[in-house]
């Protein structure tokens, strides 16, 4: 059975207490990847900044991390057959980005465009 691991802050500290995922990757785990966005604790609902944490905070290598966002997002809530990928068949949302490598996904945390105010 699955158990989900979290980012939980420690008690009085803003450090966090990070979920072994490299660990768990090299004995073959299925990690996923989401933002938990709510109105109640979470108010991040930036997947790329969550894959920046995964690259930094978790030891995660860039495919690892947009792997754990789509294909294994998926199977955690049984829906690999249905999401989770590009392929024929499945149902996607897609949004084109003008990178230059797509390990940018992982890096650019900032929305361009003008500046608030």
């Amino acid at each position: 059975m699955w158990q989900p691991y979290c980012f939980q802050p420690a008690r009085s500290s803003w450090t966090f207490r990070c979920p072994p995922a490299r660990t768990l990757i090299e004995e073959g785990a299925v990690v996923a990847l989401a933002t938990d966005f709510n109105p109640g604790s979470s108010f991040c609902e930036s997947l790329p900044l969550v894959m920046s944490l995964a690259r930094t905070r978790l030891k995660m290598f860039s495919a690892e991390a947009l792997t754990g966002c789509t294909a294994n997002a998926s199977h955690v809530l049984g829906l690999s057959g249905e999401v989770g990928r590009l392929a024929s068949g499945y149902q996607a949302d897609v949004l084109v980005l003008d990178a230059l490598d797509w390990r940018y996904l992982a890096y650019h945390l900032v929305e361009t465009g003008s500046p608030p105010g």
